[in-house]
């Protein structure tokens, strides 16, 4: 098994992907170029690729995001109320700004139930806390819009474990309880 995850450069075809996913559910894997970010959506019965121009800093938004998460949890005892609201509003910028980039552009494509396949620093993402709408007032965090709200949300490494896991899922069923 180590060795097929590691050694096996068999790619599973798109046809394959469509014939284990439900009709509600959508794969999407992210590929991160140099200039660009290809986004891969496969459904039961369609695929497509579209392709989103990096015209912005990635990598810092994802910092930014990230940041705003910890230094506002993590000092939410210990710091002024400024600081909080200044942590509270760099994460809610940046959840916003990444959904209008990341997520925004494909959905039309996508169904209720997304299966995520990040690539390279998409990683470090969780996209269930994006925000599908900018947010400057001063809500309740749990009044925001987050994109959970809107989708059910998994994550894979990639399109072939997928398959390989979906294929030891059914060989490994029984009706023994």
């Amino acid at each position: 098994n180590y060795y097929d995850l590691v050694y096996n450069r068999e790619v599973t075809k798109i046809e394959k992907i469509q014939e284990l996913l439900k009709k509600e559910e959508s794969l999407v894997e992210y590929f991160v170029g140099e200039n660009d970010i290809f986004i891969f959506i496969i459904t039961k019965n369609t695929h497509k690729i579209v392709k989103v121009a990096k015209d912005f800093p990635l990598k810092n938004w994802i910092e930014q995001l990230r940041n705003g998460i910890y230094n506002y949890w993590s000092m939410s005892n210990a710091s002024s109320d400024e600081d909080l609201k200044k942590y509270n509003q760099l994460y809610k910028d940046m959840a916003f700004k990444l959904y209008q980039k990341l997520v925004q552009p494909i959905e039309s494509e996508i169904t209720h139930k997304v299966i995520i396949i990040p690539d390279g620093e998409l990683h470090f993402i969780p996209f269930d806390a994006l925000l599908t709408a900018d947010s400057k007032e001063i809500s309740a965090t749990k009044n925001l819009p987050y994109l959970i709200k809107k989708y059910q949300i998994s994550y894979n490494y990639s399109a072939t474990l997928y398959n390989q896991l979906k294929q030891k899922e059914t060989s490994n069923s029984t009706n023994d309880v």
